[in-house]
Order: C-alpha cells, then structure tokens, then sequence
C-alpha cells in the first residue's frame, strides 16, 4: 500500500469519521465532492448509484448521514477500484456498498446485475456523478492519466452520462451532479433533451476560481433515451 496515503491520519476532511484513503499521486478528491456528497438527498428504503466513484468517497459520505438500502460503485480504472473496495471494507460497509469496474457507456442494468450477482438488473432511486468538466481541446490535458480522466472529458462526455442516467433511473428517479457554471446552459438543455425535469440547483465556489453548480434531476416517468 506504499502508493496510497491517508488523508490526515485516515480521516478525510469533512468525512465524518470515515476511513478514506487515496492515491498520493493522480486521482484526489476535492470539495465539489464534498459538496455533492452533502448536496444529494436519499431515504433508507432507496438505493443509490454512483458514476465514476473514484475512491467511493460520495456513496461513504452519503451513508454516513443517511444510509441507505444499498449502493453500487462504478468505475472504470482498476487502480481506483481497487482502493474503492478498500475503503467500503475499511468501514465495514461491504454489505451496502458494491463497487464494481466497468465503462458506464456500454454497461447496462443486467450486465451490472451479472457482475455484482447481488441483485436482479437494478433500476436506481438516485444516481450521483462528479463527471469530468472539461470538453476536449479546452486546458492543459495532466499528463497523469487519473487526474486527466477525472478533469476532460476524454472517457466521457455529458450526453453519454445523461444516456447512461436513463438506463439506470427508475422512472422518476433523481439525479445528482456537479459542473462547471459556464456549462450550465448546454448541460441542462442536453437533460430536459433527455427527459429530466431540473428540480433544484445551487451555485458554488469550486476548485481554484471555477464556479461550479450543483443540480437535482428527475427522469420524467416514461423510459426514452437520447438520440
């Protein structure tokens, strides 16, 4: 474990007493993720589905507030994974907390259901993401692989996500995010394109002097996906 570090003797700031590691170099959370954690809203009978995990940091601070019937974790590199499953099992939520690899474009409710062989091809009551900011040729693209993942979108572009929303929502099922408020206006017309109803949204001072915003999503009740 000599490559990852824990945050201020294995407590990360703002956790609530959860154990959260991460790497010391490459993928490191920040305060929007601290924000989306605190921002999202979810009752114990529902279950929650986290795009592009990381480190599983959103599905641990949303059960240390208010836990939940379950959670699946999805990312998509393997070093990630790896440390996500470490922190779900360091506070002993691996009962409640799956984290799974795979690329949310082309996975689907039975082949999720197929890896994890805890559920029968899920539909969610929540799905959160802190998806990357950044369109392709916009900034200097890190020459760490995680961080430039987690920044461009180079894996993962906001239709997809959106696409992929659709798949995983129960009809009038919520979803949570955080971006960059000079994208807002593309990004909530790609939703309401797709079928979400925006309920609420709330402006934020980001990483660095980006302003971000958070927003809360319903899927109208009917299952259509995006051109």
């Amino acid at each position: 474990m000599s490559e990852f570090s824990f945050v201020e003797n294995g407590e990360a700031p703002g956790s609530g007493g959860m154990v959260i590691s991460q790497p010391e170099r490459g993928y490191r959370f920040t305060s929007d993720t601290l924000a989306l954690a605190e921002f999202v809203r979810i009752e114990p009978w529902e279950s929650l589905l986290d795009f592009g995990t990381g480190v599983a940091v959103i599905p641990l601070l949303v059960w240390q507030r208010t836990p939940f019937r379950f959670a699946v974790g999805v990312e998509l590199q393997p070093e990630l994974v790896e440390l996500a499953r470490a922190n779900v099992g360091a506070n002993s939520l691996s009962e409640r907390i799956f984290i799974l690899q795979g690329d949310l474009r082309s996975l689907t409710p039975e082949n999720l259901s197929l890896r994890a062989q805890t559920f029968a091809a899920p539909r969610f009551d929540v799905v959160t993401a802190n998806p990357p900011y950044l369109s392709p040729g916009r900034g200097r693209i890190n020459p760490n692989s995680q961080r430039a993942v987690a920044r461009h979108e180079i894996e993962l572009t906001f239709s997809q996500l959106s696409s992929a929303c659709q798949r995983f929502l129960k009809p009038g099922g919520r979803f949570y995010f955080v971006h960059l408020a000079e994208r807002e206006t593309d990004i909530l017309a790609n939703l309401r394109a797709c079928h979400f109803t925006i309920l609420c949204r709330q402006c934020i001072g980001g990483t660095g002097r980006k302003k971000l915003f958070l927003a809360e999503a319903r899927l109208e009740p009917y299952d259509a996906h995006c051109s």
